[in-house]
């Protein structure tokens, strides 16, 4: 009975110790995001699901039915839970350095193409801040031509400097509506209605393999085994008695 006890933790040991190790690398990824317009909620720079879709399909373990990559290779790159935006991502590689490089490459691969999306609806909506900028400079020195004008004239023609003073109404109108536009289109190119995506914390090798778990084989090997001897002790003894009754 001992002896399989013995058998069990040398297989336990066998495979903890001569299997190759696996190294397992993290990272998450935060998914951006862009407010086109101030009456709709904000669009993600990519779909949680077709980034997923996407990057499996590029680095994943299956490269086509029955082809599978050699590591280092992604594993899994899904939300952290339902309807969240932020990608956890996990690559498998025979060495930490294989494992961090091509997990490096894959977030900077995606930061890239996100940015691109973020500067082409991003950039429009700076180019009509500007405009309205230079607009309502136009505007208010409009604005401050009729008021010295006005001034000036109101001494001997007060009728005309009234009528002027009237004409500011219109340009302080446009300039209220300039300022209210600008507001808006500013609060949708800042966080959090409009954000680039960004990884969330720094990439590092791991010091220790995720598999084989030496600890975790050689303990349900040491428990099996046990399990086993008392099996084979309880086993033998019952029909040891079965033979002295039949005696």
């Amino acid at each position: 009975m001992f002896s399989s006890f013995i058998i069990y933790i040398a297989g336990g040991a066998a495979y903890a110790f001569l299997k190759p190790p696996i190294y397992e690398v993290t990272a998450q990824l935060s998914i951006g995001q862009i407010q086109i317009s101030s009456e709709k909620s904000p669009i993600p720079l990519e779909k949680p699901e077709e980034l997923e879709y996407r990057l499996l399909s590029a680095f994943g373990k299956k490269v086509a039915e029955g082809v599978e990559r050699e590591r280092p290779f992604l594993t899994k790159a899904g939300p952290r839970k339902e309807g969240s935006t932020t990608l956890e991502l996990t690559v498998e590689g025979d060495t930490p350095d294989d494992a961090k490089e091509l997990l490096n490459n894959i977030v900077k691969s995606v930061l890239e193409n996100h940015l691109d999306i973020y500067k082409g609806n991003i950039d429009p909506l700076s180019g009509r801040i500007h405009n309205l900028a230079a607009q309502r400079e136009a505007l208010q020195q409009q604005y401050e031509d009729v008021s010295a004008l006005s001034k000036k004239i109101s001494e001997h023609d007060p009728v005309q400097a009234s009528l002027l003073m009237l004409g500011r109404g219109p340009l302080t109108q446009s300039l209220d509506q300039q300022d209210a536009e600008r507001f808006r289109l500013t609060q949708q190119t800042l966080a959090p209605q409009t954000r680039p995506s960004t990884a969330l914390g720094e990439i590092t090798a791991p010091m220790d393999p995720s598999h084989p778990k030496k600890a975790l084989v050689l303990a349900v090997a040491a428990v099996l085994g046990l399990m086993t001897s008392i099996m084979l002790a309880f086993t033998a003894e019952f029909f040891s008695r079965a033979r002295e009754q039949s005696r």
